[in-house]
């Protein structure tokens, strides 16, 4: 049990970064609120292109104003509706990530 409670804090630390992330380039990139980027073909390149205009502009203009309000967004926009067949596949999947972290 207590790898589970290891797993887990480490999961959501760094799920926490993900959305913090994401929260900032959506904050700058609103358009990426409305765009569909499931296909896993084209949803890593509009990421990443995003990621790159952010740093592009962070770069050369290190105005942070609109991301003075990055938790007051995650918060809005959490989606605990989960549907019981994606819990099991996230459980499966949480399992066997941490099968593949075991022995660090």
């Amino acid at each position: 049990m207590a790898k589970f409670v290891i797993i887990n804090y480490k999961l959501c630390s760094i799920r926490l970064v993900i959305e913090r992330a994401f929260a900032r380039l959506k904050g700058k990139f609103r358009r990426l609120k409305y765009l569909d980027i499931s296909d896993p073909n084209f949803g890593p390149q509009i990421v990443a292109t995003a990621c790159v205009l952010h740093n592009f502009i962070i770069l050369k203009d290190n105005d942070d104003e609109e991301f003075e309000n990055v938790d007051e967004f995650l918060n809005n926009n959490e989606n605990d509706d989960v549907a019981p067949e994606e819990q099991r596949h996230g459980i499966q999947k949480r399992l066997n990530i941490m099968t593949l972290f075991r022995d660090y």
